[in-house]
């Protein structure tokens, strides 16, 4: 029972540790199958938390029809219970969006590694004005 108990905890521990890493995605399989990159990255890819690319696909949690991810259990409890962590303000157009429903882009600035778009739109704008 106790051997049980080690390896359950060894593997939780493993869990927190592997995915709070803060290790950055170069390029990978989105879940549907698309591959996706380090600058559009599919959203399973993005700990909403800490707002930072991770190398495997993280735990969803669900909100009105809206998934939102965390890279451990800490972070999955933080978006269960504070809703500042689900939404973020888009940097073109100033309107707070939800980030389940966002367009994303990763960005090499470690003060702000992704930044979240109400549309395509806003982001290919951002985009000309930061070349």
């Amino acid at each position: 029972m106790r051997t049980g108990f080690a390896i359950s905890l060894l593997c939780v521990g493993t869990l927190l540790l592997t995915n709070c890493s803060g290790q950055e995605q170069t390029s990978s399989v989105s879940r549907s199958g698309n591959a996706h990159t380090k600058q559009m990255p599919d959203a399973g890819y993005v700990c909403m938390v800490d707002n930072s690319l991770k190398d495997s696909l993280l735990l969803p949690v669900t909100f009105n029809d809206q998934t939102f991810y965390g890279c451990c259990i800490p972070c999955i409890e933080l978006l269960q219970s504070d809703t500042t962590f689900r939404y973020a303000t888009d940097p073109v157009s100033g309107k707070t969006i939800a980030k389940a429903i966002a367009v994303i882009y990763a960005t090499d600035d470690s003060e702000m590694p992704v930044l979240y778009f109400e549309t395509q739109e806003n982001l290919n704008v951002y985009l000309t004005k930061n070349k």
